[in-house]
């Protein structure tokens, strides 16, 4: 699918995803409310998209595995424009606020707050992401329940390489940034 615009619809009370779209070019998921499902709330792959101001909450309620937002873009040097996640509202997910994979992702002035309410080793976002920049997000009250590798605020895991993670904030979590086998990652200006 290309040049389609998901907006301003109300998704919830579903057994499966909220929004799923796959191979998709120039598409906009904008002012949607995702809620009250049993998997995954947003879940795109594709590229030069953009998922913005959208509210995704209490998800994941058949799945726990369930990530809030997630999207996927194919990290190849010659395919220059993931997603642009931008000024979205993520809370009450078992899982990962935000899951980026593969790369070139722009992942901007989020609020993402109580998520990993039930799974272990993840973040409010989370990835093995490349050249992907995390700025100006709002991550609060993401809190460790139960034994294994935690939680943090802003996890780049293995193969995350070339990312930029500044002027992102972390309240009431044990771990801000988590980089496990990352590469060439620039923090700085975070609080």
């Amino acid at each position: 699918a290309r040049e389609c615009v998901f907006e301003a619809l109300d998704f919830g009370l579903s057994c499966g995803q909220g929004i799923v779209v796959s191979n998709v070019g120039d598409v906009r998921i904008t002012g949607c409310h995702v809620h009250d499902t049993g998997a995954c709330g947003i879940k795109a792959g594709g590229a030069s998209s953009l998922i913005a101001s959208n509210h995704v909450h209490d998800v994941g309620r058949y799945h726990p595995s369930a990530i809030a937002l997630s999207a996927s873009h194919q990290a190849r040097p010659e395919l220059t424009n993931g997603f642009r996640i931008f000024r979205n509202e993520i809370h009450d997910a078992p899982y990962s606020g935000i899951v980026g994979s593969g790369g070139d992702h722009r992942i901007e002035e989020n609020l993402i707050h109580r998520v990993m309410r039930e799974m272990h080793d993840g973040g409010a976002i989370y990835g093995g992401m490349k050249r992907s920049v995390l700025r100006g997000n709002v991550v609060r009250d993401v809190v460790k329940i139960g034994e294994g590798y935690g939680v943090s605020s802003y996890y780049l895991d293995e193969g995350a390489e070339d990312c930029v993670v500044e002027r992102n904030v972390s309240i009431g979590v044990e771990r801000p940034t988590h980089n496990h086998m990352a590469r060439n990652t620039i923090i700085r200006d975070n609080v």
